[in-house]
């Protein structure tokens, strides 16, 4: 057998142990039921099932310690790690005299050999790619600092550490200008990375024109509610769950990240208020939602979506799976207070790869029923299309041309219109946010807000099918 990693829920940790003897004089120990209950945590067993306690000490560091949400990167790294170090006789621990023969190095110049093969030329495809080898190098290394900060002691160093300055960019950053960070010499030389102008893939929105109409026909198919799973090599109908739609609506309509979606909590869902045109939610770790490095911050959700969300939380399809969730999570006071809006119908929140599963089969159906083959979208494009619709809305924006200071001026500077974007979409730094002027600026989109800009407001603001903008936002910052 492999090495394999288990994922294990309802996981104990940090209990009180009691030391008692039994009737027969044999001592044993009994653990109480407090400490911190680990829901996700992942173990790895090696091919004779054996635990690999380095990595499995340092995975509940992860969790207990730096509150990590999900350790899937970290468990597959370092699955990788110890196959590679099981098919080559290595020690984790041992470091030979020569640099390049220890096992970090090894393994760096593994994944780099992966990297280097090339699937098809035309597309540049690899056999790993260069974000996933450094993913891996980058978890591996960490469990090594993780030893180091501990106490191990290793008769050589794994690798080279160093500590360098870069730049601080974060939203406070200009302050001190720069951090310090560890670094190492375990570099991956990446050889398929695209044009620095291009957009990154993670940044693809989907577009709603003639000639590529990925909104319209995903609406389609979200009504048509069929999607197609993939067994054996056929393709079987499969029904779109009322749980998947509004996952996508959710995302599709508030720029949240898949993670942030699957924990989204029924605690926050009301009937929207009369003349309520989008509702304000913070949403982080306070209200157990997984938001990207446990930050909180602040999103705004349409009426008209809240209304939906509403009826299905009083609906008894929800219920019934809200009652399995309670039963199976009495002992957390906090996950009972904020249960998941979205649960599979054993009450369990989905998994990121079972809901990335689900969007497969929404878009083997806009493929097969609808004929649009060029749709190959990620549900994280989801988030991007807010963005860019929120961004082409604001600066296409005008006053009235009977505007007693700004008569049919734009009602947004660039720079504003960036800042409410940022916002929307928790951003740490501007320049992940300017990627979508970038992307706005492009021909097409161009285009499109020129479109825009000639029709009337109130069609533009208060259509709720216009992505991530409501008349709230004009009240606000206009």
């Amino acid at each position: 057998m492999p090495v394999r990693y288990v994922k294990l829920d309802g996981f104990r940790v940090n209990a009180t142990p009691h030391f008692k003897v039994s009737k027969y004089g044999e001592p044993r120990i009994e653990w109480a039921d407090d400490g911190q209950v680990l829901d996700g945590l992942i173990q790895l067993f090696d091919s004779n099932d054996r635990p690999i306690n380095c990595a499995n000490r340092y995975l509940i560091y992860c969790m207990t310690v730096d509150r990590a949400k999900d350790l899937g990167t970290k468990a597959k790294a370092l699955m990788h790690f110890f196959t590679f170090l099981e098919d080559h006789g290595l020690q984790w621990d041992h470091m030979p005299r020569p640099r390049n023969l220890r096992p970090l190095y090894r393994f760096r110049d593994y994944l780099q050999a992966l990297h280097d093969q090339v699937l098809d030329p035309e597309t540049n495809k690899r056999s790993l790619a260069s974000s996933t080898a450094k993913a891996y190098i980058g978890a591996v290394t960490a469990m090594y600092v993780y030893w180091l900060g501990h106490g191990k002691v290793f008769f050589r160093d794994p690798c080279r550490f160093r500590v360098i300055k870069v730049k601080d960019e974060r939203m406070l950053g200009h302050i001190n200008g720069s951090i310090k960070v560890l670094s190492n010499d375990l570099k991956i030389d990446a050889k398929d990375k695209k044009e620095r102008h291009l957009m990154p893939s993670k940044l693809r929105p989907l577009k709603q024109t003639e000639a590529e109409p990925d909104l319209d026909v995903l609406f389609q198919a979200l009504e048509q509610g069929r999607g197609y799973a993939k067994e054996n090599g056929v393709y079987k109908q499969t029904a779109i769950s009322m749980e998947t739609r509004l996952g996508v609506m959710l995302s599709l309509y508030t720029g949240m990240r898949i993670g942030e979606v699957l924990s989204f909590s029924s605690e926050l869902v009301r009937f929207p208020k009369p003349g309520e045109l989008a509702i304000e939610i913070s949403i982080g770790p306070g209200v157990c939602c997984d938001t990207k490095n446990g930050t909180t911050g602040v999103i705004k959700i349409p009426a008209w979506l809240m209304r939906q969300l509403a009826i299905y939380k009083h609906s008894q399809r929800y219920r019934t799976r809200l009652a399995e969730f309670n039963s199976k999570n009495t002992d957390d006071k906090h996950k009972l207070r904020y249960p998941p809006l979205l649960l599979n119908r054993d009450g369990v929140k989905y998994e990121g790869g079972s809901f990335n599963a689900r969007w497969g089969e929404i878009r083997r159906a806009i493929h097969l029923d609808f004929g649009l083959t060029s749709f190959k979208h990620k549900f994280h494009n989801l988030r991007a299309t807010y963005a860019v619709n929120l961004l082409t809305a604001l600066l296409a924006a005008t006053h009235p041309m009977d505007h007693p200071k700004f008569p049919g001026e734009p009602m947004f500077t660039r720079d504003q219109a960036l800042a409410e974007v940022q916002a929307r979409l928790r951003h740490s730094s501007l320049d992940t946010t300017s990627l979508y002027l970038k992307h706005w600026d492009d021909e097409n989109l161009g285009r499109k807000a020129d479109r825009i800009h000639e029709q009337e407001l109130d069609a533009i603001y208060g259509a709720s099918e216009f992505i991530g903008v409501t008349d709230d936002i004009l009240a606000e910052l206009a």
